[in-house]
């Protein structure tokens, strides 16, 4: 449509349209479970349920798929809240989701500790 000259405005008699794009976070990237495990401390079971939980799975998938109890990962997940400083699987998801997934050279990510076990720096 040709923009008026001078103070004219036009007003146009067409409807308005809107696009909503629902989506889930399939596809973006999460921190890795070594990458888990070396900013939360967390055990190599810790982090697995969270990454899972980071891509949309539910306790009891994961579960069965790992094939332990519900009750062997909420004691887990219990764990990864008292790690990560979060309180509820939703505040979990949120924390990872906003950490960036970090790939080395080979794929891998690379730590090297600063000489305190508490601090790890990545590469």
């Amino acid at each position: 449509m040709p923009v008026p000259s001078g103070n004219t405005v036009m007003l146009s008699t067409r409807s308005a349209a809107v696009l909503a794009l629902v989506t889930t976070h399939a596809g973006q990237r999460v921190a890795s479970v070594q990458q888990l495990m070396a900013w939360f401390r967390l055990t190599p079971a810790e982090a697995r349920v969270t990454r899972a939980l980071a891509h949309g799975d539910s306790l009891d998938e994961y579960a069965q798929r790992e094939g332990v109890t519900r009750a062997t990962v909420k004691t887990q997940l219990q764990a990864v809240f008292a790690k990560t400083g979060t309180s509820s699987q939703k505040d979990l998801v949120r924390l990872v989701l906003t950490l960036p997934a970090v790939r080395g050279d080979s794929g891998r990510p690379k730590f090297t500790s600063l000489g305190d076990d508490r601090d790890i720096k990545q590469e």
